[in-house]
């Protein structure tokens, strides 16, 4: 009987530590993502300009009239 008890305490040690990796990745998946974000964040009147571009190379050049709503800055955190 004890050792099924320590086989289960074993197994369920086992279990939150696989878990616990799995956190940890995660997290570092989510930072990863929000540091891209930043990126995108901060390139975005290159992409408009480029999207502009493309936009007037297929023909849909009066797309680019019109001008987008004033964006309010963030404070990074």
């Amino acid at each position: 009987m004890v050792k099924n008890s320590h086989s289960r305490q074993s197994q369920n040690s086992l279990v939150l530590q696989a878990r616990q990796a799995t956190l940890d990745v995660e997290m570092t998946n989510i930072l990863d993502l929000i540091e891209d974000l930043k990126q995108l964040r901060d390139r975005w009147d290159d992409i408009l300009a480029e999207s502009k571009l493309v936009a007037e190379g297929c023909g849909m050049g009066w797309l680019t009239r019109y001008k987008p709503y004033p964006r309010q800055r963030t404070t990074s955190r």
